[in-house]
């Protein structure tokens, strides 16, 4: 990430991470919040199980819908 940074200096960096529903596990936006690398953290929630199955098709497009109005130039998958 700090790599990806020091490439693009001037880049506007985002996080996108889950958040598991029901569970209590460490956000990435908790871990990174004041390194520096990122400017602004996006996140979507993650069901499992049954009904999590089922409506995952709905959230995923929602979420793609939120992405696109963000205009980002650049997809960096880690």
């Amino acid at each position: 990430m700090w790599a990806a940074r020091s490439a693009f200096p001037i880049a506007d960096f985002t996080l996108l991470c889950d958040r598991q529903v029901g569970k209590s596990y460490v956000l990435g936006t908790e871990l990174l919040e004041d390194t520096g690398i990122f400017d602004r953290f996006e996140s979507y929630p993650f069901h499992a199980g049954f009904w999590g199955r089922g409506l995952r098709p709905l959230r995923m497009l929602n979420l793609l819908r939120r992405l696109r109005r963000g205009s980002y130039d650049v997809l960096i998958y880690l």
